[in-house]
């Protein structure tokens, strides 16, 4: 009776010249894809773009809402909470108009919904926020 040991290699097979070591893909990197066409084309990878960032208008007006909403927290922390708490909500309400105005394609990280129910949560949010604002009493 042979064990289980004895019956595997001692060392591992070798890593072909031009593959990442610890990637499997049962072909080197280096020999082309052929087409699953049939048709003896190899396959062009495609060539990793530049990226810029953010890609869409709705990045650039996610970014803009993110650092209006910080401004509010800096406010806020420094004790005028109420000023802080109205620009949160204006930065929402910023957010829900734009995600109105552009596409879904356009609207990148804006986009998390569907587009109503987007506008509907950022539009209730921002009023309820400078609602509360400007409706709670002094504790003073």
């Amino acid at each position: 009776m042979s064990s289980l040991s004895e019956s595997l290699p001692a060392e591992p097979p070798p890593i072909p010249e031009g593959q990442p070591e610890g990637v499997s893909l049962g072909k080197p990197v280096d020999q082309p894809v052929i087409s699953p066409y049939g048709d003896g084309i190899p396959e062009v990878a495609p060539t990793p773009s530049e990226r810029r960032y953010p890609s869409t208008l709705g990045g650039v007006v996610y970014i803009g809402v993110l650092i209006a909403t910080l401004a509010g927290l800096g406010i806020t922390a420094t004790g005028a909470w109420r000023q802080g708490v109205v620009w949160i909500g204006c930065a929402m309400l910023a957010a829900a108009a734009a995600r109105g105005v552009l596409s879904d394609d356009n609207a990148g990280m804006l986009r998390v919904r569907r587009k109503l129910l987007d506008i509907f949560l950022l539009i209730f949010a921002g009023v309820l926020l400078i609602f509360l604002a400007l409706t709670i009493p002094d504790q003073s």
